[in-house]
């Protein structure tokens, strides 16, 4: 009897596995058709919605906003194609050799005509001494100075932040060398002491390894004080700014004569009465 009774559920529960086997693939195949018709349905939403969007594009275009829009777009897009032809030209042209040697040449004609050293040991007309204080060659920041002989063990230049920290510090391309445009200019002798006036006046400076300690010196050297008040009297009278010494001395004389003529004229009248 006993063994009926566990015959009997053990059938009970093969028949439950059965029904669980056979029931499970049904609700996998019902969860797969329901996602497939949402899948459906939201590509259907997405073309609706695109058609929308084409229709109201359709009428914007047939407005005139939406013409100006259009013509806009088109024109940007011109522009954007034009430059993508054009920078790789331009580049390729700023990059050329020959547009690098043509600004040396032009470069190198101006340095020879106001080169510094042109002015030095040279008697000078009024004109020379203003192109040397005013219009002296000044090489660009992006100019490449040469090593000498004498550097270049110790690979040193001039640097262009001197220029720019010495007013009145002047590079000669032709001497590789550096000058003092006032001294060169106004100063033939030594001052106090008399001073020699060889290095950066008479001669081209070029010792590198010394040149903020020489250029200091020279900012304290009586003669250069002194030829730096001459220079700024200079190109104040120049310019017109001052009136010179015998322009001043016959303003003095025309002025008097005619205190004069005032004087006698008053006199006369005096007597007269």
């Amino acid at each position: 009897m006993e063994e009926e009774t566990d015959n009997f559920s053990k059938a009970k529960t093969v028949k439950e596995i059965k029904f669980i086997t056979k029931s499970v693939p049904v609700k996998v195949k019902i969860k797969e058709e329901r996602e497939e018709e949402k899948e459906e349905d939201k590509e259907k939403k997405k073309e609706e919605d695109d058609k929308q969007d084409a229709s109201k594009l359709e009428k914007e275009a047939d407005t005139p906003i939406g013409l100006e829009k259009k013509v806009i777009e088109d024109s940007m897009s011109n522009i954007s194609e034009k430059t993508s032809v054009l920078v790789p030209v331009l580049n390729s042209i700023s990059q050329s050799p020959s547009v690098s040697v043509f600004q040396d040449q032009t470069e190198s004609m101006h340095a020879n005509e106001n080169d510094i050293s042109l002015f030095v040991n040279h008697r000078l007309s009024d004109a020379d001494k203003f192109t040397a204080l005013k219009n002296v060659w000044l090489p660009l920041p992006t100019f490449q100075f040469p090593l000498n002989q004498k550097n270049k063990k110790r690979g040193l230049k001039f640097q262009y932040k001197w220029l720019l920290q010495f007013n009145w510090l002047a590079y000669s391309k032709i001497k590789n060398g550096a000058y003092c445009k006032f001294c060169v200019v106004f100063a033939k002798c030594g001052g106090i002491g008399n001073q020699p006036l060889n290095k950066l006046v008479l001669e081209a400076f070029d010792a590198w390894k010394k040149a903020l300690e020489t250029f200091r010196k020279h900012s304290e050297c009586s003669y250069h004080k002194s030829a730096v008040l001459n220079a700024d009297h200079f190109v104040s009278i120049y310019t017109k700014q001052q009136p010179s010494i015998i322009e001043a001395v016959d303003t003095d004389r025309t002025r008097l004569n005619k205190n004069e003529m005032i004087t006698v004229d008053v006199s006369i009248l005096l007597v007269e009465n």
